[in-house]
């Protein structure tokens, strides 16, 4: 408890846009979004506790832009996936 409040006293509440928000849940359930959202926050903490803020933020960041590529692209291939025969 005392490393989360100190990451919060350190990192603050480190969210992403409103926009990034909606985005990620055009791909992503909202129970789930919350569970990735907050798997990044861990992982944020984590590499800041070892590598410092700066760190932190250009690894959280890289995984959100990651993460929703390749989301998008796992949606897009579901669109345009041609319909499978059924035997």
């Amino acid at each position: 408890l005392a490393a989360v409040t100190i990451a919060v006293i350190v990192l603050g509440n480190y969210r992403p846009s409103k926009v990034l928000h909606r985005i990620l849940s055009l791909f992503l359930p909202s129970e789930n979004l919350d569970s990735f959202l907050g798997d990044l926050d861990e992982g944020r903490n984590s590499v800041a506790h070892k590598s410092g803020r700066h760190a932190a933020n250009r690894w959280y960041w890289r995984q959100i832009i990651l993460s929703t590529i390749s989301l998008a692209f796992n949606a897009l291939t579901k669109v345009f996936r041609p319909a499978q025969k059924r035997s």
